[in-house]
């Protein structure tokens, strides 16, 4: 099972009145930014579903902070309002994309991670673009510092991820979610058989 760490930047919070300025991945340990400023929103939304139509959609897991709540919801929001929204980006939205949403598991914590852990030095930065910074910053042209802060933001992701699944109750809810996944549907679940595959290889 591969994983793919997502995230989008915007001008605001409605995604009546904003739009997305860049939709990110990290994968294989390099990040993938589109950028609206470079290709037009429509267009940097296209790129983005490009990417997804050339992975083995069910065998990948993308993971992100608060990503069902605001990024994906977002997302949709603005394939309807560029009508650009077909069924087959619904398809793969919906039903193909396997989302992992770290809110869900630590809620607010995951920024405690963040203080306390120092993931962002760790991520081989000094300093840091405060979210809350972005629209201003687009609305100046400084596209620069909002890459440093996606560079950052994605890197501090990947980190406090690979701490997260270190910890007991990640485990427990793994063996838990695969048991299930027998019960029901009478088969190991891909990751429980990459798993087993791995250790005897």
């Amino acid at each position: 099972m591969s994983i793919t760490f997502f995230d989008v930047e915007t001008t605001g919070l409605d995604p009546f009145q904003s739009k997305i300025i860049t939709i990110q991945i990290r994968r294989n340990g390099k990040t993938t930014i589109f950028k609206e400023w470079e290709l037009g929103e429509p267009e940097m939304i296209e790129s983005f579903f490009d990417f997804v139509k050339e992975i083995r959609r069910r065998e990948e897991i993308f993971i992100g902070y608060n990503i069902l709540k605001f990024d994906v919801p977002f997302l949709v929001q603005r394939l309807h309002g560029l009508k650009i929204f077909d069924k087959r980006k619904w398809k793969i939205l919906c039903h193909e994309l396997r989302w992992v949403d770290l809110y869900q598991l630590l809620g607010d914590a995951y920024y405690t991670f963040y203080r306390f852990g120092d993931w962002f030095k760790l991520a081989g930065m000094q300093t840091r673009v405060p979210g809350r910074d972005i629209p201003s910053l687009y609305a100046r042209k400084k596209f620069d510092k909002i890459i440093e802060h996606v560079e950052v933001e994605m890197k501090a992701m990947e980190i406090v991820y690979s701490k997260i699944v270190e910890l007991p109750f990640y485990e427990e809810l793994r063996r838990i979610r695969e048991e299930a996944h027998e019960k029901v549907l009478g088969k190991p679940s891909i990751a429980s058989v990459s798993k087993r595959t791995s250790r005897h290889s």
